[in-house]
């Protein structure tokens, strides 16, 4: 078996000699060892060990301490993955940048810190580059990304990154599909306006920029490349205070758009539906804006599978939309601080008895009686429905409860007293979970939304 050449033995819990075992095998271009309990001296003894090998994987193991400059050693090296194991310290200068053959370095789920080494920019080969969740510092340099022009899949996420990075670095990058900058800071910046024109080769897929405080110096405006993309699936400008016109032609223009979040900005405006039916978007975040007007209609038949729709902290108004009883994927609705009016549709609940279970979480001793009938007729009495929450609490949890705007506190035995209250602004979220006796079931906290005059 001297001529072994794949090797992997991922999940297995491995002896501490196990490299010098696996060194009879000096042929080997693909070596995976991920989550196998490894300590720090295996990274050591498979650098010493295979140096014809073009693929390693350690990630998920106890690996600790900095990794050796032997690795130059490994000059075949296509892709090297150490994530998710506790190695720390700045990255050798001297040893990774030898690596001139990679095409996937992982190194996310790390203790790195410093800066990113400028020799990084010789990776011309790389398609995969993955740091995220480190303590990566500094100012990326911009030789660092343009030079990469290979790149289809870049996470720099999680780290304590600072300055400005220029968008338009990326503009050559032809394969690039996914970008993702979640920062932790409110000193990392991704300016995209400059120069004026600028169109990207590139077609992404998923592009996260979440508090990156895009645009800052541009007049937080919506990053004008985005115009020309037409394939996302992921994209998420969250937390970064945008302030213009709700940007719907970012829906027109991405027909296979699963995930949209724009939680916490400044778009104003009323929602408007797109001109087509997208049965593919699965998640809509826009809470946390200053939206206007009437939620749709019709919501519910131009996005029949939406399973989370948050629209809280806007100012929106006028009735529940009846349409949302019809999006039979929903999982998790919050509507909550609006001045939204009217009853549940009857229709939400539709063929959940005897599979369902209901949280049902009202603060109006004046609550419609239609919402009364329907949620009642599952406990009997919907009086008993604060008794179920206080003597399940402890079983069933309460934090799926969103108690916002409602100055509660405590466990669900005081939620008892929500039914004498005046005024309510409620929240509807299903979630499957399995409750005992019950078997798989689907947790709603059923909302009924009301402004106080109503």
């Amino acid at each position: 078996m001297s001529g072994l050449l794949h090797l992997t033995l991922n999940g297995n819990f491995l002896r501490s000699d196990t490299m010098r075992f696996l060194g009879a095998f000096p042929s080997l271009k693909f070596l995976s060892l991920s989550s196998c309990m490894l300590y720090a001296a295996a990274l050591a003894e498979a650098l010493a060990s295979f140096t014809n090998l073009k693929i390693l994987d350690l990630s998920f193991n106890n690996l600790t301490g900095s990794i050796p400059t032997e690795i130059q050693t490994m000059s075949s090296l296509q892709v090297l993955s150490l994530a998710g194991n506790s190695l720390d310290g700045v990255l050798p200068e001297y040893g990774l940048c030898e690596l001139k053959k990679l095409q996937e370095l992982d190194l996310h789920a790390n203790n790195f810190e410093g800066n990113l080494p400028q020799c990084f920019d010789k990776f011309s080969s790389l398609k995969l580059f993955e740091i995220s969740s480190n303590k990566f510092s500094g100012i990326i340099p911009p030789s660092l990304i343009s030079n990469l022009t290979s790149l289809e899949y870049l996470d720099f996420s999680h780290n304590k990154f600072e300055g400005a990075l220029s968008f338009s670095s990326f503009a050559n990058h032809s394969k690039l599909e996914v970008v993702e900058f979640i920062s932790d800071n409110d000193k990392f910046e991704v300016e995209t306006q400059e120069p004026i024109g600028w169109v990207p080769m590139f077609q992404l897929k998923v592009l996260l920029l979440s508090n990156c405080n895009v645009n800052r110096a541009k007049g937080r405006v919506v990053p004008s490349f985005l115009r020309s993309q037409h394939k996302l699936r992921v994209l998420d400008l969250s937390h970064n205070f945008l302030d213009e016109p709700f940007p719907t032609w970012l829906i027109n223009n991405n027909t296979m758009l699963e995930v949209l979040n724009l939680r916490n900005n400044s778009f104003g405006d009323r929602i408007h539906m797109p001109p087509y039916r997208n049965v593919h978007l699965r998640k809509l975040d826009i809470s946390g804006n200053h939206m206007i007007g009437t939620i749709p209609s019709d919501i519910g038949k131009f996005f029949p599978d939406l399973n989370f729709l948050n629209l809280s902290r806007n100012a929106l108004s006028g009735d529940f939309p009846s349409s949302i009883a019809n999006m039979s994927a929903l999982i998790i609705l919050d509507l909550s601080d609006n001045e939204i009016s009217g009853e549940v549709p009857q229709e939400l609940f539709t063929g959940f008895f005897q599979e369902w279970y209901a949280k049902v979480y009202v603060k109006d001793k004046n609550v419609s009686d239609r919402l009364r009938d329907v949620v009642g007729s599952w406990f009997g009495d919907i009086e008993a429905v604060p008794h179920f929450l206080a003597t399940n609490g402890e079983k069933y949890g309460s934090e799926g409860l969103n108690k916002s705007s409602n100055g509660t506190q405590g466990k669900p035995n005081s939620l008892c007293a929500l039914f004498w209250k005046n005024t309510y602004t409620l929240i509807a979220i299903r979630e499957e979970t399995t409750l005992g006796m019950f078997g798989k079931v689907i947790v709603i906290i059923v909302a009924a939304l009301a402004s106080e005059n109503r």
